[in-house]
């Protein structure tokens, strides 16, 4: 991860919940916000940093972000032990 660029920071940050190496965290925030945005396919990023530099060409930062934040809650939602009563 690149320490100058706050965006890549910022993801880890976010994408902490999630286990597993950067690069996974990577492809399943690229692949999440391609299936959001429609954005065309790409190879896969090699970390967060790589991953943060290629969706600003499509995405501004906050838009990422947001979507860092939407692939957490969606993986919680999808993956949680408790059980709500409704």
């Amino acid at each position: 991860m690149a320490a100058a660029d706050p965006l890549a920071r910022d993801l880890a940050v976010i994408l902490r919940p999630i286990l597993g190496p950067a690069s996974e965290k990577a492809e399943l925030l690229v692949e999440h916000l391609r299936t959001l945005h429609k954005l065309p396919p790409a190879p896969p990023p090699r970390g967060l940093a790589d991953a943060a530099r290629r969706l600003r060409a499509q995405l501004n930062a906050d838009q990422i972000r947001a979507g860092a934040r939407s692939l957490v809650a969606s993986l919680e939602a999808l993956y949680c032990s408790r059980e709500t009563v409704v």
